[in-house]
């Protein structure tokens, strides 16, 4: 009896990541006095979907590999968390939606007085900037009807809140002069949004779903948990896509994406020139400059190069539609497969010092988080203790446990 009357100490998840290329699964641990979550166990399945987001041969191929995923999840994930604590029981469940099935739109609102006269804060001030975000995105995407037809809203979230230009975390009551609200919509298309919802009906239809986009949990990872500058680029490279987000003034100003993963990228060079593919994956994977002409013939590595120099000038067109290339963000949070690091840091780098004529500080998200994880030994092959979408979860239950550093 004494037995249950003790308060769980855990809470555990169940994740899904719907990648550009890949499909992910994962049941997550988040304990309170731990500063990072646990992976108790996770599957990934690579797909290799057309760019087109609404292709449904994209769909079928995501549809399927998700079912197959949940399957393991009834048999080999609920084995492994069982395995870990018998007591254990899944309350809550996230989904992740990286480019190009989901889109990131960020707005900026303020309030002030019309005498500039200090007021104080209070919770209608507040719902009322986010109902003028709101408009303002609906408004925007009423100006792209073709783009936006059969895009659906999938979460709203107030990212930060600044009073008098500095952010404050507890801001009912406080007097300002004028008050800042950043927020985040997160969309998908339907048809994505459908599918995850009724994958999740049938694995645990007790739990809520909560979906959002992908940049919304990488800004918010970041701006919470790893860094304290102002400005910044969020990079994300996936198999089949490159999504970009770009933060001023710790706010999330602007995010866009292309089909240039790095996946995307070794067909290329494979098919331009001929060389194999496997050829092509060693050649990415190598550390160091130096090594990687070895999984090249000689006579071909000035086309490679080219092809290189092609992948940059889309990388650059990227940041380009932001219209203030010359001023964006020297510093550059990476977060892609760790076997690309190396390489994918290269081509940024070379991309932007080119243009800004100043060495770009390209920091690897994943070696961040890791050197932050207590016990990595406990995670299981294939998963990640740093992970961003756990990590997000980890913080949606303690916030009080995570800082800046």
């Amino acid at each position: 009896m004494l037995l249950n009357l003790v308060k769980p100490t855990a809470t555990y998840a169940l994740i899904y990541e719907i990648g550009s290329g890949s499909v992910k699964l994962s049941i997550v641990e988040s304990t309170k006095n731990s500063p990072t979550p646990n992976t108790i166990w996770s599957k990934r399945e690579l797909i290799t979907p057309n760019q087109n987001a609404n292709n449904a041969r994209s769909i079928k191929k995501i549809t399927a590999t998700t079912i197959d995923l949940g399957m393991l999840f009834v048999s080999e994930g609920m084995r492994s968390l069982l395995q870990h604590n018998p007591r254990a029981k899944i309350t809550q469940s996230y989904a992740t939606l990286s480019a190009p099935w989901s889109y990131t739109i960020a707005k900026n609102v303020t309030y002030s007085e019309a005498d500039n006269a200090p007021f104080t804060i209070e919770s209608d001030i507040i719902s009322q900037l986010v109902t003028t975000a709101t408009t303002n995105t609906k408004s925007e995407l009423d100006n792209h009807a073709h783009v936006a037809k059969n895009l659906k809203i999938i979460n709203h979230r107030i990212s930060t809140i600044e009073s008098n230009g500095y952010e404050i975390k507890n801001p009912i009551g406080q007097t300002a002069q004028f008050i800042t609200v950043s927020h985040i919509t997160s969309l998908t298309q339907t048809h994505i949004d459908q599918l995850i919802h009724d994958v999740h009906a049938k694995l645990l239809p007790q739990v809520e779903l909560e979906v959002y986009s992908f940049m919304l949990v990488f800004y918010a990872t970041i701006h919470n948990h790893i860094t304290t500058h102002d400005d910044y680029c969020l990079i994300h490279v996936t198999n089949e896509a490159v999504e970009l987000g770009v933060v001023r003034n710790k706010k999330l100003s602007y995010c866009t994406h292309f089909g240039g993963g790095i996946y995307s990228l070794i067909h290329e060079i494979s098919h331009s020139t001929e060389i194999p593919l496997e050829n092509v994956a060693a050649y990415v994977k190598e550390p160091t400059e130096e090594n990687r002409n070895r999984h090249i013939p000689t006579q071909k590595q000035a086309a490679v190069a080219t092809l290189l120099e092609q992948y940059q000038q889309a990388l650059l067109t990227l940041f380009g539609e932001t219209d203030e290339l010359l001023v964006t963000p020297k510093i550059v949070y990476l977060y892609c497969n760790e076997i690309f690091e190396p390489f994918l840091t290269e081509q940024i780098q070379k991309t932007l010092c080119s243009v800004q004529r100043f060495n770009c500080g390209v920091k690897s998200v994943s070696r961040l988080l890791r050197t932050q994880a207590q016990n990595p030994s406990t995670i299981q092959t294939g998963a990640r203790a740093h992970d961003i979408s756990a990590l997000f979860f980890h913080m949606e239950n303690h916030t009080d446990q995570i800082t800046s550093n």
